[in-house]
């Protein structure tokens, strides 16, 4: 369903940066204020300062209209939807009026945004230096470039009253555009710069007089009138009613990084955010002590922490809190500056070094020039908050460097096909450089909320088998700390993963622990459904439980009752992590007084039925157990024959019946639990 919508609308646009965009903006921002007009500002491109200054005029959100980062497709529709509550809408342009991606394109320049909007733009010429003649042919070559006749009206910046009134008439009678006013060349007129773009709004002192001041200013020298005139006299747009955004019921409570440092943020992202759900709560990690309560998700946006890297570096209380709150899993997302905030240390501006989260081990550095900036599309290495393959449009836009910047995705500039490794990505986190446009890919905040929205995780333990005292201390650690602890077996007394940690930690008897039974069985509707049931277990613990502990036997990422709980629960967005315990074959061989790799010797740890064993070089280990245990020792006996083996073996290994052999003979064909088999070839 559609309907025609009338959106009075204007472009502020420029042949080049430093043209006076920003500054002729806020005048008729503050102009349209004082006449009473509820106004809506837009940036063109990725830009993020620029509409800060919009918003601290305005008091609400500015928001910006990129053609790559939203796709051209959408942005008529992104901005009726913003646009249609007010009485005017003012864009401010890009860079050049034509210039888009790449420097050769006019894709997604600020003239690709006026003709998908069917804006009319207002040309702001800075003059200074500048002679009639050559301001014609300048102003001509833009007119000649516009073929729908876009261009509505001239501001002189930079020019005296005088020069002014000498050019306008020659102007117009040349090129039959009007020149509605001009901006004296004053200090007035001047806002500070450094090198990410101009001064932020909050350190401008007396902003809200100044621009006051400016617009009052600038009223008298411009033909404010004609521009809103302009802006009315517009064609209606067709709004799209079917043009919804993403939208979940309930989300989690996510920390937003937000003061001097960290403020880089687009409002689309903010919205997406909350229209699926999200409770955002904002926090300082200049100003503030702790994080906020109960968070479930944590964004640390782009900013200038290398500014305030010494009040960062000062407030170690929440370096601390949000170092501690990532290593425990808390999903997270760092961009540009909080990616900088993250690594150990960072050089400040002022040239001395800082501590930072140390969250990663590098070092902010400044470079000499911009690195890597642009566009760019970022396609996922691994399984994150984009799954394998998928890709998210952002923007580069920084001075500092870090040794290391992730290689989990990679980044590909749209123009030119240059491509870099980028990002730190797993299934709870997300950090790097490039700054992210959420809309291009609202999956990529539906997982990261689904991270936050988890109440528990589990944890797939790897106990065994082989001697409990060389249990990793990550897996002793985790079934210290976790809230609950799953026995895959009938009752304690049988669960032999119970017994080989209760070994070296008595404590675990005063655990809460639960058994549930997970049969051996062929009958696969049987095992189905008690694998159902189990699991549906599993997901009413995690509702209650934050950290439950799954003991497993051995290597949890192969143990079929554990890999499948894992599947199921990644499938339906719950949270699950594989922690490795007792490296079984390695026990093994300490007990023989075996080592397992001499000098460059390759180490293969193989099933028992592995057929390609007999023809791998170095030593081989292989773990098997029950009927297939003869069959292995059958194709061992017949190698043997062939070539010179030295073969070690554990049956019943972690065992109160654990037996160590140095021979094929010496293992009991009865042995009924796992056997381990450790096979090295040696020369005559």
């Amino acid at each position: 369903m559609t309907n025609k919508i009338n959106i009075p609308r204007i472009m502020i646009a420029a042949p080049a940066s430093g043209s006076g965009k920003t500054l002729f903006t806020c005048a008729l921002l503050q102009y349209c204020i004082s006449i009473e007009k509820q106004v809506h500002a837009f940036k063109c491109g990725p830009d993020y300062i620029d509409p800060m200054f919009h918003q601290k005029i305005l008091g609400i959100p500015s928001r910006n209209l990129d053609a790559f980062l939203a796709g051209s497709d959408h942005i008529q529709q992104q901005f009726i939807r913003t646009a249609k509550t007010g009485d005017l809408a003012v864009l401010e342009g890009v860079m050049g009026l034509f210039d888009g991606m790449g420097g050769t394109t006019e894709e997604a320049s600020c003239y690709q945004i006026a003709t998908l909007t069917d804006t009319p733009i207002i040309l702001v010429m800075r003059t200074k230096g500048m002679g009639g003649p050559t301001l014609l042919a300048t102003i001509k070559g833009y007119l000649d470039h516009d073929p729908m006749k876009r261009i509505k009206g001239i501001i002189l910046n930079q020019t005296s009253k005088s020069y002014y009134q000498m050019v306008k008439v020659y102007l117009e009678k040349e090129t039959g555009v009007p020149v509605l006013g001009y901006m004296p060349e004053d200090e007035l007129f001047q806002i500070e710069s450094r090198h990410l773009g101009l001064q932020m709004p909050g350190e401008i002192s007396n902003f809200k007089r100044k621009f006051q001041v400016i617009g009052e200013a600038v009223s008298k020298t411009v033909d404010m009138d004609q521009i809103v005139q302009i802006a009315k006299n517009t064609a209606p747009l067709v709004e799209d009613n079917n043009y919804t955004g993403v939208n979940i019921s309930s989300g989690p409570r996510i920390g937003i990084a937000r003061d001097e440092a960290f403020c880089f943020y687009y409002e689309d992202n903010i919205e997406l955010l909350r229209q699926m759900g999200a409770e955002l709560v904002y926090f300082s990690p200049l100003h503030d002590k702790k994080l906020p309560e109960n968070l479930q998700g944590i964004i640390l946006g782009g900013g200038y922490p290398e500014i305030y890297a010494k009040e960062l570096q000062e407030n170690a209380e929440m370096r601390r809190a949000i170092y501690s709150a990532l290593a425990d899993g808390l999903p997270s997302i760092a961009e540009c500056g909080g990616f900088l905030y993250l690594q150990s240390m960072l050089w400040g501006t002022d040239g001395e070094l800082y501590e930072m989260a140390g969250v990663l081990p590098g070092t902010g550095k400044k470079q000499e020039k911009l690195v890597r900036f642009g566009y760019v599309t970022i396609e996922s290495n691994v399984d994150s908050f984009l799954e394998k393959g998928e890709k998210i449009r952002g923007h580069e836009f920084h001075y500092y460097d870090c040794e290391e910047n992730g290689t989990d995705c990679l980044a590909d500039k749209p123009v030119t096909g240059r491509s870099w490794n980028c990002i730190y990505a797993g299934e709870n986190h997300w950090w790097g450089f490039p700054h992210l446009y959420f809309p291009s890919n609202p999956q990529f905040v539906k997982r990261f909320l689904s991270e936050g929205k988890k109440t528990g995780t589990l944890y797939g333990v790897g106990v065994g088998p082989g001697d409990p005292e060389l249990i990793t201390l990550k897996a002793l650690h985790c079934i210290q700390n976790a809230d609950l602890i799953i026995l895959p077996a009938l009752q304690k007394e049988t669960c032999t993963a119970y017994k080989i940690v209760e070994q070296i930690y008595p404590d675990i008897r005063k655990k809460n622990c639960i058994c549930l039974d997970f049969p051996m069985i062929r009958d696969e509707e049987k095992l189905h459904r008690a694998h159902d049931e189990n699991y549906h277990t599993i997901k009413q613990l995690l509702e209650k439980y934050e950290k439950i502990a799954f003991l497993v036997l051995g290597d949890p990422s192969i143990y079929a009752t554990y890999s499948y709980m894992r599947q199921r629960l990644q499938k339906d967005g719950s949270r699950s992590k594989t922690i490795s315990g007792v490296p079984s074959f390695c026990a093994a061989a300490s007990a023989l007084g075996v080592s397992l790799v001499d000098q460059k010797e390759q180490l293969h740890i193989l099933p028992g039925d592995c057929e390609v064993g007999a023809n791998i070089q170095g030593t081989r280990v292989y773990m098997k157990s029950g009927k297939e245990l003869e069959i292995i020792k059958e194709k061992l006996r017949r190698e043997s024959q062939k070539k010179k083996l030295n073969i070690y073996g554990v049956s019943n290994c972690g065992m109160p019946e654990e037996k160590l052999v140095n021979s094929l003979k010496d293992i009991d064909p009865k042995s009924s639990y796992f056997t381990l088999l450790i096979v090295k070839e040696y020369a005559d």
